[in-house]
């Protein structure tokens, strides 16, 4: 009786645990990557504040370009320079003045090259299970305002050592806070310093640091070369296949926007993969608990 129980309870790990294994690994390759429901074409500002806010339409194009950061590519580094920049117009929360706008700009590298040949082999499998592709896509935020035409913040991220040099970067939170002419420069929720940022009009020009792209807080003497990249709106089909919820992003107030979303989306709307891999992974777990239920009722009913 003991061999049976042993045998039955052998048997529905056998055919429970690589059912379950199979629904786990279904599910994060198949399940829906959640697009923030502002991408559209189409977006929208505050022109009055209080507890009626009315939305005004502005046109992309309009702010995008005359805000997105010019890159600085040091000739150093390994790898081809950044090729695009995607953006979106986040939605503004309830206690931003109407007159302010902020924008995820984010640029595009075709691959991001470690120093040691292994890693960056291995770093390469990752990321391409990980996040979709091979492509590195870093965010730069930016916060302006729309009367004076003048960039009040930037957010982005950096090395805490400020070395370019570094075999695996932090990818500390770096907030550049305008004052005056210059801007105060907040690490790590710390204020470090004060700098000069330098502009081609009102758009930035920001510096990269290291291999993996993040950007620098201070302009270096290297050769460089200036990159004036070609704009895109981010949509829907570009944030799910880039798998951009898995990216750096900034989530500040608009993070309840994200959730409160993500809230509302429903089994219905979800593709027929993401529901097969639930339905075998709860099919295992339907296995596992009757085939241990029937193993439990052998002495009951009296088999042998």
């Amino acid at each position: 009786m003991l061999m049976e129980i042993i045998s039955l309870l052998y048997l529905s790990i056998i055919v429970g645990m690589p059912l379950g294994l199979i629904g786990y690994i279904g599910r994060i390759l198949f399940r829906p990557h959640a697009a923030p429901f502002w991408l559209n074409q189409v977006h929208f500002r505050p022109i009055s504040d209080g507890s009626a806010i009315q939305w005004s339409p502005i046109r992309a194009k309009d702010v995008t370009r005359m805000f997105a950061p010019i890159i600085r590519h040091p000739v150093r580094l390994r790898g081809p320079p950044p090729v695009e920049m995607w953006y979106e117009i986040l939605p503004p929360t309830r206690n931003e003045p109407s007159n302010m706008i902020t924008i995820n700009y984010r640029v595009i590298w075709p691959a991001e090259i470690h120093p040691s040949p292994v890693v960056d082999k291995l770093y390469r499998v990752f990321r391409k299970f990980y996040y979709g592709s091979s492509e590195d896509i870093e965010i730069i935020q930016v916060t302006a305002n729309l009367d004076n035409k003048i960039i009040t913040q930037i957010k982005m991220e950096t090395d805490s050592s400020q070395q370019p040099d570094v075999f695996l970067s932090d990818h500390a939170k770096v907030v550049l806070k305008r004052r005056g002419s210059s801007f105060e420069v907040w690490l790590n929720q710390k204020k470090i310093d004060t700098i000069t940022l330098q502009f081609k009009g009102t758009r930035p020009i920001i510096e990269v640091l290291t291999w993996n792209h993040v950007f620098s807080i201070r302009y270096t003497n290297k050769p460089s070369e200036l990159h004036d990249l070609p704009l895109k709106p981010v949509t829907k089909n570009l944030h799910q296949r880039y798998r951009l919820d898995r990216r750096s992003h900034f989530d500040d107030n608009h993070q309840f926007l994200q959730k409160h979303e993500r809230k509302k989306r429903s089994p219905e709307r979800q593709p027929p993969l993401m529901r097969l891999s639930k339905f075998i992974l709860h099919g295992a777990l339907l296995v596992f608990v009757t085939t241990f239920i029937g193993m439990m009722s052998l002495p009951i009913i009296g088999l042998k």
